[in-house]
């Protein structure tokens, strides 16, 4: 493939990006998709964004009475120098969707196109590639990358991949994942673990970059941390000296919630500890939830979703921040905690021994025993928590704040792809 770096002096290329969900909506590949258009916008690129009008991940499987948007999204949205078009959720079928996609296609062949799907976004997204130089798919295992792929290689842009993949997750080991990988021109990996393991797996090694995922620090110190102290203490009953464990994500049971109560209950009546769990629910989490004793819930609190500053003040107010996950493209959540100068504990799966290092410990999925020890041996040494906190803090400043990866994701989109001939302002704006 030619090679071409951006003329400084003139234009920038024109981006469209595909993903199934734009913040609002909380996601790492939603995150990540949005800083990352944002400073290639800044940048002098048109950075475009092609998304569902959904903002709760469980909305890709209700019909439209069960939405609970809030807020509303309107279909074309100006978020800072990105243009961003929400389009209408197609609901799922259930002769089309469950049998065809599901039975046939998955069971029967490894394919996974169940969904979420948006028919309007499929017949949009022909126009707004045509007058892209570069088209960006975002997050296997969903479908919008075969669509978008597709009418990319018919118009001939080159296509980057941004996979988020998950390595030994059913959802994405698929051959079908793999072949739409090395039909891409480009793949930007999270980790040299991702990397390595897709090269493994068949991807050609020269189509394989490294970009990393990053935070703005400026946006991790505490507001008003005496108030939100007190708020806590009122609410959920933590008082001062309490040892608050902090997790972070979607609640979802391949993060590793089950395992981490357990393991919190089990010194739970020697140390005065308050595992404070934030993040959207999903029904698995709601039902374990509600079967737990009442006593149980005096020191497990369901947090809901926070606002960024909650949960920057959350952080703040933690001793640890534990993600006891069996599948993490990164685990952005790491960072979070580190740039609040909160030590962390996660597993020994997938990239998350990469990511952490040096800067917090790896316990294996699923020991409850290995965890609580961990966690118990944090705790007893203060010194060494506020030493680990501050080692992860210098690793972000060092590596993963955003512009560090901003910069990366710029030089590979403008080096190893093709600009296409046309200019971006002989074409008109839609």
């Amino acid at each position: 493939m030619h090679k071409e770096n951006i003329d400084r002096e003139g234009e920038g290329l024109r981006i469209v990006n595909i993903i199934q969900r734009y913040p609002p909506a909380v996601g790492g590949s939603e995150t990540w998709c949005r800083e990352i258009s944002c400073f290639l916008a800044q940048r002098g690129h048109d950075v475009r964004v092609l998304t569902m009008n959904v903002n709760y991940e469980e909305e890709f499987w209700q019909d439209r009475s069960r939405r609970k948007e809030n807020p509303p999204f309107k279909f074309f949205e100006q978020d800072g120098l990105v243009s961003v078009r929400r389009y209408r959720h197609t609901p799922p079928v259930f002769i089309l969707h469950h049998l065809l996609f599901k039975r046939i296609l998955d069971w029967q062949f490894g394919i996974q196109f169940y969904g979420p799907h948006s028919i309007e976004m499929y017949a949009k997204m022909w126009r707004q590639i045509k007058q892209a130089n570069v088209v960006m798919l975002h997050t296997l295992p969903f479908p919008h990358n075969y669509v978008g792929l597709f009418v990319g290689k018919i118009l001939r842009k080159p296509v980057v991949i941004v996979p988020h993949f998950h390595p030994e997750h059913p959802d994405y080991e698929r051959p079908s994942h793999y072949w739409l990988l090395n039909k891409c021109n480009v793949i930007i990996a999270d980790t040299c673990f991702e990397a390595e393991h897709l090269v493994k797996h068949g991807v050609k090694s020269a189509k394989v970059n490294i970009a990393g995922v990053g935070v703005h620090l400026d946006q991790y110190h505490p507001h008003d941390l005496d108030l939100w102290r007190q708020k806590i203490e009122f609410e959920w009953g933590i008082r001062p000296g309490d040892n608050v464990i902090a997790f972070v994500g979607r609640k979802m049971e391949n993060k590793g919630i089950a395992i981490l109560i357990e393991a919190v209950k089990r010194f739970a009546s020697e140390l005065s500890v308050k595992l404070v769990l934030a993040g959207p629910a999903f029904e698995w989490f709601r039902v374990l939830y509600a079967q737990l004793p009442s006593d149980d819930r005096q020191f497990i609190i369901d947090a809901g979703v926070l606002t960024h500053q909650e949960k920057v003040n959350l952080l703040h107010s933690s001793k640890l921040l534990v993600l006891p996950s069996k599948f993490e493209s990164f685990g952005v959540v790491f960072l979070e905690a580190w740039a609040c100068g909160i030590p962390v504990i996660g597993t020994t799966e997938g990239a998350m021994p990469e990511v952490i290092g040096d800067a917090g410990w790896t316990v294996p999925y699923g020991d409850a025993a290995a965890l609580a020890a961990a966690i118990r041996s944090a705790l007893a040494e203060p010194q060494v928590l506020c030493e680990m906190g501050e080692r992860g803090r210098r690793k972000v400043q060092q590596q993963f704040s955003w512009p560090i990866i901003g910069h990366k994701v710029e030089e590979i989109i403008t080096t190893q792809t093709k600009r296409t001939p046309r200019s971006i302002r002989e074409t008109t704006p839609s």
